[in-house]
């Protein structure tokens, strides 16, 4: 656990000199993944949590107070983007360095630099992709708060190239837990966008990217995810993108995308494939 103290992180300078220590505390998290005994890596920049409070909590009042006042500063922008740069390339040399998690911790409940991108990506724009660009990076399997966090911002910034950028990470490249929940759920603003959905451009690159992997041999994992809940023709759609219920707009227009991409490449590898044998 780390805990900053001596900044005034009420001015602008203070604010300056913390990020730039935490920066430099990073160098000291890294000399300690390999250590099998540790599992969180908390960061108050602060300086107020106290050990009597129990396990360390980023999302505080005042850790979020911290990150509001520093995405509240334009002057400040350079400072925090190369602090969630060093914490990006931190935790791809933490996969190498420790065994027991496949991203950083900062306790049980939030991944590291989880708070800060969360609050800079809310309160402006510019901030979106770096915390899109965590997505992939993050141990998603074991997600808890992005789920909310991606909605909010969605339905914050509305649709635009930031956010249909960071809703197609979510369903290709991050589906963890929330897979495409956040998609269906911002539905109504894709109806109000476009009068046609399955012209769509953030439709049609998801259903082509998920279409191309299923002609990559990566049978297993999907055949794995069908077995569980579905018994009709196997095409993508069936396995809920774009909205679960087969009245979804959404769900339709993947239909009519999805039966394009089928048109053009030909039959799926596993268009035969038997439900009822696994």
């Amino acid at each position: 656990m780390y805990s900053l103290h001596g900044h005034d992180i009420t001015t602008q300078q203070g604010l300056r000199a913390t990020l730039a220590e935490m920066i430099a505390v990073l160098g000291q998290i890294e000399e300690l993944l390999r250590d099998e005994d540790i599992y969180y890596f908390g960061l108050d920049p602060t300086g107020k949590w106290r050990p009597d409070e129990g396990m360390f909590d980023p999302w505080r009042e005042d850790g979020i107070a911290f990150w509001a006042a520093i995405v509240a500063d334009p002057g400040l922008r350079k400072d925090a983007m190369a602090w969630f740069d060093a914490v990006s390339e931190l935790i791809k040399r933490s996969e190498k360095l420790q065994s027991w998690s496949e991203s950083l911790w900062e306790c049980d409940s939030s991944q590291f630099g989880e708070l800060g991108a969360a609050v800079c990506a809310l309160q402006d724009l510019a901030f979106v992709p770096v915390y899109t660009r965590f997505l992939p990076i993050w141990d998603m399997d074991h997600e808890v708060n992005q789920s909310g966090t991606i909605s909010m911002i969605v339905e914050k910034h509305g649709l635009c190239p930031e956010t249909e950028d960071l809703l197609y990470t979510r369903c290709v490249d991050a589906q963890g837990q929330g897979g495409f929940d956040e998609l269906e759920g911002a539905a109504d603003l894709f109806e109000a966008k476009y009068d046609n959905l399955a012209e769509a451009p953030l439709l049609k690159r998801i259903a082509s990217a998920i279409h191309a992997e299923t002609y990559e041999g990566r049978h297993e994992e999907w055949e794995r995810y069908l077995s569980n809940e579905i018994a009709r023709p196997l095409r993508i759609v069936d396995r809920g993108y774009f909205g679960r219920s087969d009245s979804s707009k959404l769900h339709e227009a993947a239909t009519r995308i999805v039966a394009e991409l089928d048109a053009a490449a030909g039959p799926m590898p596993w268009r035969d494939f038997d439900h009822d044998a696994t």
